[in-house]
């Protein structure tokens, strides 16, 4: 094969650049709302636990 059949259309790589931008910000989204959930139940666990004195 030659380079230029191996080579992608900048339509191509366009397309690419945009999908993996998408599942990097939903991955990011995912990660965050996850943090955000432990905070929260660790939280809660804090205000239902006992004092310890």
């Amino acid at each position: 094969m030659k380079e230029k059949e191996q080579m992608l259309s900048r339509r191509d790589l366009d397309e690419a650049f945009h999908n993996l931008h998408d599942q990097i910000i939903r991955i990011a989204v995912e990660e965050e709302e996850e943090m955000i959930k432990q905070e929260l139940d660790e939280k809660q666990n804090q205000e239902e636990a006992p004092p310890l004195y």
